[in-house]
């Protein structure tokens, strides 16, 4: 019965979501009202991680597209670096410069006639008080927001809307090895030891027997043999002291002291066990790059991770298994574990 409740309760809250999303749609249908909207992404004052900052990109440039309002992002300013990215100052500077060219982000100078409003989680109220704003004050509102899934996640038919195919050529010509033939696991660890991030019920981090089940349903489907391990997930223990000036986008998280993070290292021996001789694994090294990698898979099998979610959709097939649990919506022809 609990259960039953549960899924009734979400159903509820989909479809309030889902007719926020179309009542949105009819409110903008006029192009006069639209036009006095500009949306962009607003990294906020603890810039994330570089799979959460693109999929979020991406998903304003989905809600642009479906409700015809124009998005223009800025740069991205800061991307926060993993214990793993193994990055030098000027292979970040290289990375910032990459995403600009992925993304097609502008100068902030680019929004200095528009009257901006910061929005943290975009609602349909949002839009109405942009549209109130901008006729009031006279001059067209840039809506900066930083996270759009209330809308955009209640039909994630419409993400499709935010890759364009120069957006995929452009990532696939970073990546420096073909994994197409091979089945690839993107494995989420963060410290190791099931961790729970604050404010959260459950780690990210799943279990390793949970893959088995989804990696023979993939070899079985797609006929390949070989298994690709993607982790940030370190051989041995391991200290990270985070670049002098990204401290504070780690304080609060387990195991960091302030100056230094504990990571606890991260084995995949029932795996191994499991498919020996199948498992090849990479861990850590520059996260665009290793997303390019990632995206090249002929199947992907998810963690609870934007990270491969947003692989996954750069993908563009079918062949992706995803936590049942997983925060995001699955897509069409895309399996649940």
């Amino acid at each position: 019965m609990r259960k039953k409740l549960s899924a009734l309760r979400f159903f509820i809250f989909w479809i309030f979501r889902r007719s926020s999303l179309e009542i949105t749609r009819v409110l903008l249908l006029p192009v006069p009202l639209r036009s006095r909207i500009l949306l962009s992404y607003n990294q906020g004052p603890v810039p994330d991680g570089l799979g959460a900052q693109i999929q979020r990109m991406i998903a304003l440039n989905a809600l642009g597209a479906y409700l015809k309002v124009k998005v223009i992002h800025p740069d991205i300013l800061e991307v926060a670096i993993h214990p793993m990215d193994n990055m030098s100052q000027a292979d970040y500077e290289d990375m910032l410069i990459e995403i600009k060219k992925l993304l097609s982000t502008k100068d902030e100078s680019e929004f200095d006639n528009l009257l901006r409003c910061q929005v943290k989680d975009l609602r349909s109220k949002h839009f109405l008080v942009a549209l109130f704003k901008s006729i009031s004050n006279k001059k067209r509102v840039n809506l900066r927001i930083r996270d759009s899934y209330f809308l955009v996640d209640s039909k994630p038919g419409i993400y499709k809307k935010g890759i364009s195919s120069e957006m995929k050529h452009h990532l696939r010509s970073l990546a420096d090895s073909d994994f197409s033939e091979f089945i690839a696991l993107h494995h989420r660890h963060g410290v190791g030891n099931m961790a729970i991030q604050p404010g959260q019920s459950k780690p990210r981090e799943i279990d390793m027997r949970k893959y088995i089940n989804p990696l023979h349903q993939a070899l079985i489907a797609n006929n390949k043999n070989k298994i690709v391990i993607f982790t940030d997930a370190p051989e041995m223990d391991l200290e990270f002291s985070p670049f002098l000036d990204q401290a504070r986008l780690w304080e609060g998280l387990p195991k960091f002291d302030g100056e230094r993070m504990k990571i606890s290292a991260g084995q995949f021996k029932e795996l191994e066990s499991e498919f020996s001789n199948r498992i090849r694994i990479v861990r850590g090294g520059n996260p665009l790059k290793t997303l390019a990698n990632l995206s090249t898979a002929g199947s992907i099998i998810l963690s609870r991770s934007s990270f491969g979610y947003l692989a996954a959709l750069f993908a563009s097939h079918g062949n992706v298994w995803i936590p049942s649990d997983f925060w995001h919506p699955k897509h069409k022809y895309w399996k649940q574990y």
